[in-house]
């Protein structure tokens, strides 16, 4: 992935209220979802790029499907805990 593609990292924070909570540009947060999902790409890496939770970031993967080309399959839950018991 060249620089150039990377150039919205950090994302933009658009807003920060009382508790802390950011919220980022949607423009910003949608170039991260489809640069993670290109072979190779290491979401940690991504995330840390990004300066947010590589945990947010997975979230965001799965919330935001929606976004993505129909070439792509929506990403499944490799760390979802077993439901037998």
């Amino acid at each position: 992935m060249g620089q150039s593609e990377l150039e919205f990292l950090p994302l933009r924070v658009i807003n920060v209220v009382a508790n802390g909570k950011r919220s980022f540009a949607k423009g910003d947060k949608r170039r991260l979802v489809e640069a993670c999902l290109r072979p190779g790409v290491s979401v940690t890496s991504m995330a840390i790029k990004a300066g947010v939770n590589a945990n947010q970031l997975r979230r965001w993967i799965e919330q935001h499907s929606d976004w993505l080309p129909s070439r792509w399959e929506r990403p499944t839950r490799r760390w979802a805990r077993s439901t037998a018991g």
